[in-house]
This record gives C-alpha cells, structure tokens and sequence, in this order.
C-alpha cells in the first residue's frame, strides 16, 4: 500500500516554511514530500542543520547544491541521484560542514538478518 500526502498538509507545510525567515534547522522524513517543498527551503540563508529523506529525481538532486552553508547533514533513504551527487555537494559544504549522516535502513535490515540467520542467505 502506497501512503499519498494530503494536498492540504503539503500545502500548509510551504506556507509554514514561507514564513520561517531565520530557519537553522530543518527536519522532514515523510517520504515523498521534500521534492514539493525544496522550493521553499531554497532562500534560507541561515539554514544549518538538514534532516531529510532523499529519494529524488537528478534534477531534483541538483537543488541541493544550493545549501552550501550545512554545518549537519543527514541523509535517510537517499536516491541513486543524491548519492551520485554527494561528492560534489560535499565538496560545496566542505567548509562548514561538520556532521554527515547516512542511513539507509535496507542495509540494516540486511546486515542484522544475516547476523540474526545466516542461513536464510541460503534460501
């Protein structure tokens, strides 16, 4: 089953976020909706701090080049897309960054199966 975003909440959400003018710190891991909302992240100069669940496009991935002043960021579920881009985005932040969180919890969930039931590899 497939979770779909309310329009209103996504709606909400930007207005919200319009209105944020001195943002340090923003966190969103609801799948799905950062691409509807990068836009309006996209002028906070003051932002510092990124939580996010990055399952995007290539060019939806590119937009996060333009947070090059992140002292922490971290990454849940990212792309193929994102992942391709971080080295660059890296080198972007590289200044100020000071925190680089990557999780993807696929890869938990595989390493603890395995660790939990080898033999279920063999199956």
């Amino acid at each position: 089953m497939k979770s779909h975003l309310n329009p209103n909440f996504v709606h909400e959400t930007k207005l919200a976020l319009a209105l944020c003018k001195n943002l340090r710190t923003f966190w969103c891991t609801i799948p799905n909706i950062l691409p509807m909302i990068l836009p309006s992240l996209q002028d906070k100069e003051s932002l510092e701090s990124m939580r996010i669940n990055a399952h995007l496009t290539t060019e939806q991935s590119k937009t996060l080049l333009k947070f090059g002043k992140l002292k922490s960021l971290t990454i849940e579920f990212a792309s193929w897309n994102v992942v391709d881009l971080l080295p660059t985005w890296a080198e972007t932040i590289s200044r100020t960054l000071t925190i680089l969180t990557l999780y993807v919890r696929w890869v938990l969930s595989q390493i603890l199966r395995f660790f939990l039931n080898p033999s279920l590899d063999d199956q």
